[in-house]
């Protein structure tokens, strides 16, 4: 083998060895999902509902507030304004406000925030609260309070996970490559490897975590989507 094979050779070792340590380093995770109902009624023949939302994914929290009437009101007679809550009960806490959000044509006025990083600061509990307000000839707005959801920050660690979607077309699941305990390579179930995402309360959440507190192991399957091959493990743990 001539020199310029063998340093090729060599090159391809630390790769591969590097490309090894990266997959082995755990991904972890924000994960959760509340929604809240606010205050509504009845006023001026209107009927009245709001809610608050908090969404908390890998590198993006999503906050939303929201007002509807019945029946639908003149365009602009509505209005929401949001705040997300930021690591609360942490050194972090912080408030992000949005602007006043106008109904256009429709029965719904809804705000929010979005907010993203890159780095893990030790986030704690993560919320959403707002206002919805409606417009009444002779009256004024009319404030309605919206609530506050909260999450728990849930880290949920994934090993060996290589950020591959796959769309079985035959069932419309999603799932997600990784790489088993045993080193097979296969396909896991989206929706059971981040079970949160489809938990649609608090209370809901930490009796999940609770349960399920710990690492579980769920099925990797082969490119059909139907053979099992290995386990996969996932991690919940509450902050």
């Amino acid at each position: 083998m001539s020199n310029s094979a063998k340093t090729l050779q060599k090159v391809l070792v630390l790769l591969v060895a590097v490309l090894m340590i990266f997959l082995s380093v755990p991904v972890s995770a924000y994960a959760g999902y509340a929604k809240q109902n606010g205050n509504g009624g009845y006023i001026s023949g209107f009927s009245v509902s709001t809610y608050s939302e908090i969404t908390t994914n890998p590198t993006i929290f999503i906050s939303t507030t929201a007002i509807s009437c019945s029946p639908k009101p003149n365009s602009g007679a509505l209005r929401a304004k949001n705040t997300m809550i930021l690591g609360v009960s942490t050194p972090y806490d912080r408030r992000i406000s949005s602007s006043w959000k106008l109904n256009t044509s429709g029965s719904m006025a809804a705000a929010g925030n979005r907010y993203s990083f890159s780095s893990d600061p030790g986030w704690g509990t993560i919320g959403s609260t707002g206002t919805g307000s409606i417009y009444i000839a002779n009256k004024g707005w009319q404030d309605y309070y919206a609530g506050t959801a909260y999450t728990p920050t849930v880290r949920v660690s994934l090993q060996d996970r290589l950020d591959e979607y796959v769309l079985n077309s035959d069932t419309g699941e999603t799932f997600v490559r990784v790489i088993g305990i045993n080193g097979c390579e296969g396909l896991v179930k989206e929706s059971e490897e981040n079970a949160l995402e489809h938990i649609a309360s608090l209370e809901e959440t930490l009796q999940y975590v609770k349960e399920h507190e710990g690492t579980q192991y769920i099925q990797v399957y082969a490119e059909d989507f139907v053979t099992v091959i290995d386990a996969y493990p996932v991690t919940y743990e509450l902050e």
